[in-house]
């Protein structure tokens, strides 16, 4: 029984590396993104101002402007989802002032969004400024009708007031 074990882990084996094609083995991790896709991938600016975290919302604020004037081709100033949730990581801590600071930017670069309205809307929302809130929550349902959550803040908002 172990013999013909043997033979078949022999023949398994001769299988397995036989299959490769008779191509040589890399021992190099092949590249995640195709050559030209790895020249025109663009770093994420809310990695840049992650790592300037020492700078107040302010300075990062107008970081991302200097590096979106100097430097557009090399960050990805288009990913409004990725500024959100850099904006909501402030709202999660209680940072109340620099959420509403980045949903502010998040207006100013992406003004046509209905999302950006609503998430400034849940910031005024919790820091207590019911108008703001309410305000920022009938422009978003404006912009996008369909935006159900904004419909209901803005009736619980109404009977509060």
């Amino acid at each position: 029984m172990i013999k013909y074990f043997s033979i078949y882990l022999s023949i398994a084996g001769f299988c397995i590396l036989t299959s490769c094609g008779n191509k040589p083995i890399s021992t190099t991790p092949a590249s995640p993104l195709p050559a030209t896709e790895a020249k025109t991938k663009k770093l994420s600016i809310v990695e840049k101002l992650k790592e300037n975290s020492n700078l107040s919302i302010d300075q990062r604020i107008a970081l991302y402007r200097t590096l979106k004037k100097e430097n557009a081709g090399l960050f990805d100033f288009g990913n409004e989802t990725e500024l959100t949730l850099y904006g909501y990581s402030f709202l999660w801590e209680n940072k109340l002032t620099d959420a509403i600071a980045i949903f502010e930017l998040i207006i100013a670069e992406f003004p046509n969004s209905a999302n950006a309205y609503d998430s400034m809307g849940e910031a005024y929302l919790q820091a207590k400024d019911s108008l703001k809130a309410l305000q920022n929550y009938e422009k978003s349902l404006q912009m996008n009708p369909d935006n159900f959550h904004a419909e209901d803040v803005i009736e619980k908002l109404k009977i509060q007031n």
